[in-house]
């Protein structure tokens, strides 16, 4: 009775080859690099995001005992309080410090993600009470909106980020991390480009201003396939044009 060979299974690391060489090679793992070398962009936004809420809330109260020391003015931005939170105090005390424990959450969440889900979430809490403390307290909601605003330019740091130092993607080989290749958006490069200087690196479909010399004037900036999508409508409508033209001519006349 024949023997039946049992099927080899790789492991991470280990290659199936004949006799005639090594068949394991040792190969360590390279440790992925350190935000300082990717560049000044990646560090700092990679250390917002990593921090969260929490590291936002801690710079704030640091920044306001700073500013007590040195008796510089500063206002907390995520523990500010407002008119509307001081007659609360007065009238129903629980209730303000309810207020005081989940609005500097909420803020900093808000601010990180620009959404008033997460920032429920995180501050557990429900729809109407964010929803009912934004109608009664006009403070309130200007510092909502001061949040989401926080939010929009972290959005632009990321974005710019990528598109000056890019993305580190790690290399594998055999389930074992040997490299990174930092690559490139250039789709994201020139959208930021349009965003940054739109009269220098015009978007398709938008109409600017070109000084020919007689004045400024009004044109539009077409991609290679509408243009040509253009000329095509253009030249069936001149078609169109010609045959009503020579049905609305009386017999025998030329056009």
């Amino acid at each position: 009775m024949s023997e039946v060979k049992k099927k080899r299974t790789a492991r991470i690391g280990v290659r199936h080859r004949k006799d005639n060489g090594p068949a394991e090679f040792e190969i360590e793992p390279v440790p992925p690099p350190d935000p300082q070398q990717l560049g000044t962009l990646t560090k700092w936004t990679e250390e917002i995001l990593a921090g969260g809420p929490r590291a936002l809330i801690a710079a704030e109260h640091k920044a306001g005992k700073l500013a007590e020391k040195f008796g510089i003015e500063i206002e907390s931005q995520w523990c500010l309080t407002t008119p509307y939170l001081n007659k609360l105090k007065i009238d129903n005390p629980r209730a303000a410090a309810y207020a005081m424990s989940w609005r500097p959450r909420y803020l900093a969440v808000l601010s990180l993600s620009r959404s008033a889900i997460f920032a429920r979430r995180a501050a557990r809490i429900s729809h109407m009470t964010d929803y009912r403390h934004r109608q009664e307290d006009p403070d309130f909601d200007h510092q909502c909106q001061m949040a989401e605003e926080h939010a929009i330019e972290l959005l632009t740091d990321v974005a710019m980020k990528r598109a000056i130092e890019g993305d580190c993607e790690p290399v594998f080989w055999q389930g074992i991390e040997v490299g990174h290749i930092r690559k490139y958006d250039g789709r994201l490069q020139i959208e930021m480009l349009r965003a940054m200087k739109p009269k220098t690196f015009k978007t398709p479909g938008s109409k600017v201003e070109v000084n020919t010399g007689q004045g400024s004037q009004n044109m539009f900036i077409f991609t290679p396939e509408e243009r040509e999508q253009l000329i095509a409508s253009r030249q069936e409508a001149l078609k169109r044009m010609q045959s009503e033209r020579a049905a609305a001519l009386p017999v025998g006349a030329e056009p």
